[in-house]
């Protein structure tokens, strides 16, 4: 006895290829971020700790650099910014008028 059975298979080709382009770019970037991470940190087991204090560190190498270098720069700039508020003060103004007085 032989019994005849039809049946349909239907086959989204976007579907499978959305499915597929999504999974190579999780892969990729999981990828390419485990890589970045590894060669910050120097080490092959990294974790979420480590990584973020190698990039604080550099961080910081950075600022310190950056203060070091133009240090004298900063504070003329500051002294600037002091001598022209403090110039517009009463206190101030009261003190150059008594000085120049007492010179005159």
């Amino acid at each position: 006895m032989e019994h005849i059975v039809q049946f349909a298979i239907s086959i989204d080709d976007d579907k499978i290829k959305r499915n597929i382009e999504n999974s190579v770019e999780k892969q990729v970037t999981n990828k390419i971020k485990g890589d970045c991470m590894k060669a910050l940190v120097g080490k092959k087991s990294i974790t979420n700790c480590d990584y973020t204090q190698k990039l604080k560190e550099m961080v910081d190498d950075n600022i310190q650099n950056f203060l070091a270098e133009n240090k004298d720069e900063i504070i003329k700039i500051a002294a600037d910014k002091l001598s022209e508020k403090l110039s517009r003060t009463k206190a101030v103004k009261e003190a150059i008028n008594k000085s120049i007085e007492e010179f005159l």
